[in-house]
């Protein structure tokens, strides 16, 4: 573990820091706060997203996750079960709401959405600078129903 050798304050702090991070980046999502998504991710954040591969920098992506929000009406995502060492962290999602706008590969069916999936992360000064976004593939077949 790269914190063992960490004072534990220091440690905690990085911890507290990442799982603010995570919790403010659901918030601003939840409420539709792209300013506020685009000011937790450093300039050059690189996140995988599925279906579209990496996409690289600030703005991109607070576009890309606008889009998809957008295409879910009553859009919701909670995050569990975060572990975070050192820089770096993962946790889990699930995203609910009605799919009402075409997504990649997926155009919209108007049907209820659960889905779910995980985040694997690394944090810099308290900015996300990376990012892998899985999705459960079962919790996915709603979006495929016409």
């Amino acid at each position: 573990d790269l914190l063992l050798d960490v004072e534990p304050s220091v440690r905690h702090a990085v911890l507290v820091e990442a799982s603010q991070l995570v919790a403010a980046i659901a918030v601003a999502e939840n409420d539709h706060a792209w300013d506020r998504l685009g000011e937790l991710f450093d300039e050059h954040v690189t996140i995988v997203h599925p279906g579209l591969g990496p996409v690289v920098g600030r703005e991109s992506n607070v576009a890309v996750i606008k889009f998809i929000v957008g295409a879910i009406d009553g859009y919701a995502r909670s995050t569990e079960d975060l572990v975070v060492d050192g820089d770096s962290g993962a946790f889990r999602f699930t995203i609910t709401g009605s799919h009402t706008g075409d997504l990649p590969g997926y155009p919209a069916t108007g049907e209820p959405v659960d889905i779910s999936g995980a985040m694997f992360f690394r944090v810099r000064a308290g900015l996300l600078v990376e990012a892998t976004e899985l999705l459960n593939h079962d919790s996915t077949r709603s979006l495929s129903l016409r």
